[in-house]
């Protein structure tokens, strides 16, 4: 599912009620990934959406800032699609399960599972049984009481011990209800081919002084972790810099199953300049950067790329080996899935990139 959200730059202001209002000139696209961040986020940041008044604006400026997206969508916008998502969420709640040809039902909506967990629908016992059930523990575990000062003494303890159990029995359906969001999320992320795994990113060592000049031209793709924005094959990167110090351009190509060719161009840019080898790829002014780390490379040959993104419980995985020719030696190949591994990287879900001359003809043309 993909949604276009505002993009802050080249907005026009208007006034109603002298409240101003940012109308939207350029667009970037949202996609489900965004989607599934968006309910986690929003379920496990319930404190900040007191109901008092712009709360909810307030709660979303946060999510805003949080996952990067200032001047790609706004505050106003996320508010406004955290509640469609409710609204359809209440809409499949009435549904009976029958609907028409192609109408979504609570089985056929995606997010169904997720908002009926962030919107509290699926507690795993009543609160009233977890109540009782912690009361009757309690006067089994007690001692007989035999004295009427013992009785005056001990009357207020049931009480703090059942508020202490009512306490304690919501932060743990908090926690089971996020582990079902992420679990729900998780499966629908794997479904769209990305390498997820659990918990946070690693962090590995990438290449000390790198040297973006040196890097220029073009590099092949022998092999890759599966991701849904590359479907072709034969694909090549060409990476271009003016002048030392500015942004690194890059070309992507690849041939589609389909004959065509298809290309993006991008913008990739250090993230901090005491370590070049880290970068960040940006395909448009409004999308998401895509992490870029160089962790081997001797410029000529060869070069290993690697790129993670949090989603809190689990993390999504990105690796590209890269070569100057269409083939790698196999003893090179190696070293560079050994030090994958290394990183915490499955090697052995990476996908090998058809580089054949005679196939790949039409992009050897280019």
């Amino acid at each position: 599912m993909t949604h276009n959200a505002p993009r802050m730059g080249g907005m026009t202001e208007t006034t109603t009620m002298e409240i101003a209002v940012w109308v939207p000139t350029e667009t970037f696209k949202w996609t489900d990934e965004l989607t599934a961040v968006l309910i986690v986020w929003r379920a496990a940041n319930d404190k900040l959406f007191t109901g008092r008044r712009n709360a909810a604006v307030k709660g979303f400026e946060e999510f805003v800032r949080e996952k990067g997206l200032e001047g790609k969508t706004t505050p106003t916008w996320v508010k406004k699609k955290w509640e469609n998502l409710k609204q359809k969420y209440k809409d499949m709640k009435t549904l009976s399960g029958v609907s028409t040809e192609g109408e979504a039902t609570a089985a056929s909506w995606k997010w169904f599972d997720a908002m009926e967990v962030a919107m509290g629908g699926r507690p795993s016992i009543s609160l009233s049984a977890f109540i009782a059930s912690a009361s009757h523990d309690a006067a089994v575990a007690s001692p007989p009481i035999k004295t009427e000062p013992r009785v005056e003494r001990l009357t207020p303890a049931p009480q703090r011990k059942r508020k202490g159990d009512v306490l304690l029995y919501l932060r743990v359906m908090k926690m089971k209800a996020l582990q079902v969001i992420y679990l729900t999320l998780l499966a629908v992320l794997a479904a769209r081919a990305q390498v997820l795994v659990a918990g946070k990113c690693p962090r590995p060592a990438v290449v000390k002084f790198f040297d973006a000049s040196m890097y220029q031209g073009k590099w092949y793709e022998i092999q890759k972790l599966p991701v849904l924005f590359q479907q072709g094959e034969c694909a090549t990167a060409t990476y271009s810099q003016k002048k030392p110090g500015e942004n690194v351009e890059v070309l992507n190509k690849e041939l589609l199953p389909d004959g065509s060719i298809y290309s993006v161009v991008g913008s990739a840019m250090a993230t901090n300049s005491s370590e070049p080898a880290k970068m960040e790829v940006y395909y448009s002014p409004t999308s998401l950067p895509s992490p870029y780390w160089v962790l081997s490379t001797d410029y000529w040959g060869h070069a290993l790329v690697f790129g993670c993104i949090d989603y809190g419980l689990f993390h999504a995985q990105f690796a590209w080996i890269l070569s100057r020719q269409p083939i790698l030696l196999k003893k090179t190949l190696k070293d560079l899935q050994d030090l994958l591994a290394s990183a915490g990287v499955n090697v052995d879900k990476m996908i090998t990139t058809n580089q054949n001359e005679a196939f790949c003809r039409a992009m050897r043309l280019l």
